[in-house]
C-alpha cells in the first residue's frame, strides 16, 4: 500500500513533469502527508491543471463519506472492476505528485519505516482516481487514491506493495480523458517505473501524521 508520502516539490518540477499544467492549487511543503489531509492532483480539465483532493476517495454514490478512509488506495489489480473505483477508472484519473513516499517493513517486534525517492532526485508521479461527492445539501467534495501495484525492485524488500509511478508520456495517456478503454489503461499502469529507487531507514517520527518537519526524511543507521 501507500499510506505516507512527501511533497516538497518546486512549481517548476511540476510543470516540468506534466508540461502545460496549469496550478490553480497550491498546497506548499509537506513532508508527512497522511490518509484524510489535502493533497495536490493533477487532471485533464481541457488544459491540464491542478486541484486539491482528499486522501480517501469517497464515490459519488457512497452515504456517508467516512467510507474514504478506507479507501486510500486503489488495488491495480481490480480497480477497473470494483464498483468504488470503477467509473473514476474510466472517465476520472489523475497524477498525485510526490517528492517521494514512505514504507514500513517489520523487523522483528517493531516496524522500521523508511524513505524511497527516485536515485534521479527529480519527483514522482503517482497514478490516483478522483471522485466527486455530494452532501444533501449539495456542497461538492473532491477525494482520491493512489493506485497501487505488486511491489518490485528495491521496494519489495521493505514491503509487498507500492505505489504506481508513471513518468514521460505515459503520465499524458493516463490523463487522457478521451481514454476509455480499461485495457489500454491497465497497459499504461504496467509501465510502473519500479527500477533506480533510492530507499533507507528515517526515524520513527514519522510514525505520528502530527510530525511534518524536514526530519522525517533525515536517514538514520
Amino acid at each position: 500500500m501507500c499510506g505516507r508520502f512527501a511533497f516538497f516539490l518546486s512549481k517548476e518540477e511540476l510543470v516540468e513533469l506534466a508540461p502545460g499544467t496549469a496550478i490553480l492549487y497550491w498546497p506548499g511543503v509537506r513532508y508527512n502527508v497522511s490518509p484524510g489531509q489535502e493533497v495536490l492532483a493533477i487532471i485533464d480539465n481541457g488544459p491540464l491543471v491542478t486541484i486539491a483532493l482528499r486522501w480517501g476517495l469517497v464515490p459519488s454514490w457512497a452515504k456517508d463519506p467516512a467510507i474514504g478512509h478506507r479507501m486510500i488506495n486503489a488495488r491495480r489489480e481490480t480497480a477497473a472492476e470494483k464498483p468504488s473505483y470503477r467509473k473514476a477508472f474510466r472517465r476520472q484519473r489523475c497524477i498525485i505528485p510526490a517528492s517521494g513516499f514512505y514504507e514500513w517493513k517489520r523487523e522483528d517486534s517493531a516496524k522500521t519505516p523508511f524513505f524511497f525517492k527516485l536515485a534521479s532526485g527529480k519527483p514522482m508521479a503517482f497514478a490516483g482516481l478522483y471522485d466527486r461527492w455530494r452532501d444533501s445539501e449539495g456542497k461538492e467534495l473532491l477525494t482520491g487514491a493512489i493506485v497501487t501495484a505488486p511491489a518490485r525492485g528495491a521496494a519489495a524488500a521493505v514491503h509487498d506493495r507500492m505505489p504506481v509511478i508513471l513518468s514521460g508520456k505515459n503520465i499524458l495517456r493516463w490523463l487522457d480523458r478521451s481514454e476509455e478503454d480499461p485495457h489500454n489503461l491497465e497497459k499504461t499502469l504496467d509501465a510502473n517505473e519500479t527500477d533506480n529507487f533510492e530507499a533507507y531507514r528515517v526515524s520513527r517520527t514519522v510514525n505520528s501524521p502530527f510530525h511534518d518537519q524536514p526530519s522525517c526524511i533525515e536517514p538514520v543507521k
